[in-house]
């Protein structure tokens, strides 16, 4: 079972999309946080499990620690990739993503941020 939440209105948080996949009938998920958000993530979605959705397993795993010191990759912020795509920067934005991710998808990626922003792709 596949779905995607791309530019769709009832997502706007990481609890939205639990609650919409929980809908479509999906009981596991895994989050992918950066590594300064685990606990965090991990303690929310546990506590609304049963309450906005009910998932028989909620896996949340660290995407890496970001060096906020950094002038390369690592130091990109997700704040930072918004600004970005708001802004119509798409080099910029890709600098964020995986050097393996298709171009078409780091495209569609980018669109869609920029579109739920209010910018224009």
């Amino acid at each position: 079972m596949a779905s995607c939440f791309v530019d769709d209105e009832r997502v706007r948080t990481a609890l939205d999309v639990l609650t919409l996949a929980s809908e479509e009938g999906f009981q596991k998920a895994v989050m992918v946080v950066g590594g300064d958000r685990l606990e965090t993530f991990s303690a929310l979605t546990a506590k609304y499990n049963g309450d906005l959705y009910d998932m028989e397993e909620i896996e949340v795993v660290s995407g890496g620690d970001r060096d906020p010191e950094s002038d390369g990759v690592e130091g990109i912020s997700a704040t930072q990739l918004r600004v970005a795509a708001a802004a119509g920067n798409q080099a910029l934005f890709s600098l964020g993503l995986p050097d393996d991710l298709p171009r078409e998808v780091a495209k569609e990626l980018f669109d869609a941020v920029a579109s739920g922003l209010g910018g224009t792709p």
